[in-house]
């Protein structure tokens, strides 16, 4: 609801004042806060959500390149911004965002924005919600892209049971019938095999 997402941007807002007039530097905003924000986001009805959102992790990564060690974006914050879009079905934004952290993961090293299943579920399920006719084979590109990277050892981007669910849907949703092995794929999961 909008109204959660007003109360925390408030509470930042004061906390970022009270930071510029030298206050308390218990109570100066960092990743968590920010995070929290962007969550708040998600979760609202709000139609500018978004565009918030990403405004917020701009802001983050401007506070980090000017120095700010306590505001440093992590994977969570780049998977609630995608999480903005994916709720409406804009797959061009999720996309989009998806491929910048991949980019900036390779370009930085670093792990902590490295994207993991949530990137990767999150984006599915744009596609599901997308309604589009392609979603199916777009969210099945996405499986086989999460099974690569759990092959080359990075099991954080494994697939999951809410992987194959939204996968499921996917299929529905494009009136599509599922393959097969997806279906023997996703029992095994289920089963724990």
């Amino acid at each position: 609801n909008c109204g959660d997402a007003a109360k925390v941007e408030s509470m930042i807002s004061a906390l970022e004042d009270n930071s510029f007039e030298g206050g308390n530097e218990n109570l100066i905003p960092n990743t968590a806060s920010y995070n929290k924000l962007i969550e708040a986001l998600a979760k609202s009805d709000e139609k500018d959500a978004p565009e918030k959102a990403e405004a917020t992790l701009r802001k983050m990564q401007s506070l980090r390149e000017r120095g700010d060690v306590d505001v440093e974006p992590n994977i969570l914050s780049f998977n609630l911004v995608l999480a903005c879009h994916a709720r409406d079905g804009n797959t061009h934004h999720a996309e989009a965002i998806v491929n910048h952290i991949e980019k900036l993961h390779v370009h930085t090293g670093f792990e902590h924005i490295r994207p993991n299943k949530e990137t990767y579920n999150v984006l599915i399920d744009a596609w599901v919600k997308s309604g589009d006719a392609s979603g199916a084979d777009n969210a099945q590109s996405i499986l086989v892209k999460m099974k690569e990277l759990r092959n080359q050892g990075y099991n954080s981007a494994a697939p999951d049971l809410e992987t194959y669910s939204s996968i499921v849907n996917a299929y529905k949703n494009s009136k599509k019938d599922l393959p097969s092995y997806l279906t023997n794929e996703f029992e095994m999961l289920k089963n724990g095999e």
